[in-house]
C-alpha cells in the first residue's frame, strides 16, 4: 500500500515500500497518542476484515455493524495499552470477536442468533439448504465454552494461524489445538442431528471430519 497522504510515515531509505505489518504499527503508535488521522486509516484499512468476521460470528448484519463500531470505540479507548507483541491485525480480530461473542451472549441476541432473515426472493433448495446449515453452525459455535468458542471462531472462522490464537488468548500453541480438538468434536456432534435422517455419528469417526483434526 502507499504512503501518500500519511506525513511521517517510515519508508526504507532505498525507497523499498514498508510492510503492511510495519505500516499498521506506526499507524497504531501515531494513533495512541491521539493522531485521528491516523486512526483514520487504521478504520479503513481493517473494518471490512473486522466487519466479514463480525457477519460470520453474529449471522446478521445490524449486530455485525454493531459490533464493529464498537470494538473500534474500544480499540481507540485502548491503543496506549497496545504492546506490540501481537500484529495489530491480530488485535483487532481478538477485540471484534469479543464483542461478538458477548453480543451473542446477551439474552435479546439469542433469538436473532436462531432466525436470520431470509432474502426475500427465495432461491433454490440447495441454497436454502446451505441457509439453514449455516444457522446451525451460528447455534453450534455459540453454544460452546467460551474458551472453544474463541479458538474455532478466531482460528476456522477468522483464519488465524495457531501463533496468531495464542497470543490473542493469551494461552500456549498446545492449548489452542486442545480447546479446538474440543470445540470440532462437539460441533461434529452437535451438527450431526442436522444432516439428513439425522446422523448421530461419533465425533471421533469418518463422517465427523472437524473432530477428528487437529489442524
Amino acid at each position: 500500500m502507499s504512503q501518500a497522504g500519511l506525513p511521517g510515515a517510515p519508508s526504507p531509505g532505498d525507497g523499498t515500500p514498508v510492510s503492511e505489518h510495519d505500516l499498521d504499527g506506526w499507524l497504531a503508535r501515531a494513533a495512541a497518542e491521539r493522531d485521528e488521522g491516523a486512526f483514520e486509516q487504521l478504520v479503513r484499512r481493517h473494518t471490512p476484515t473486522l466487519y466479514a468476521g463480525a457477519l460470520r460470528a453474529t449471522g446478521s448484519p445490524q449486530l455485525a455493524e454493531e459490533v464493529v463500531q464498537d470494538a473500534w470505540l474500544s480499540a481507540w479507548l485502548h491503543l496506549a495499552g497496545f504492546r506490540g507483541h501481537s500484529s495489530v491485525r491480530t488485535w483487532l480480530v481478538r477485540i471484534t470477536t469479543t464483542k461478538a461473542l458477548n453480543a451473542l451472549r446477551r439474552p435479546q441476541r439469542t433469538v436473532p442468533l436462531e432466525a436470520v432473515p431470509e432474502p426475500a426472493v427465495a432461491g433454490t433448495e440447495q441454497e436454502a439448504e446451505r441457509r439453514e446449515q449455516a444457522r446451525a453452525v451460528r447455534a453450534a459455535v455459540a453454544a460452546l465454552p467460551a474458551r472453544q468458542r474463541e479458538a474455532v471462531v478466531l482460528r476456522d472462522l477468522e483464519g488465524l494461524t495457531y501463533e496468531e490464537v495464542a497470543v490473542a488468548l493469551g494461552c500456549s500453541v498446545a492449548s489452542v489445538k486442545s480447546a479446538l480438538h474440543r470445540g470440532r468434536q462437539a460441533l461434529a456432534q452437535t451438527l450431526a442431528a442436522h444432516r439428513p435422517g439425522g446422523d448421530q455419528a461419533a465425533p471421533g469417526g469418518s463422517r465427523a471430519h472437524a473432530g477428528n483434526s487437529h489442524g
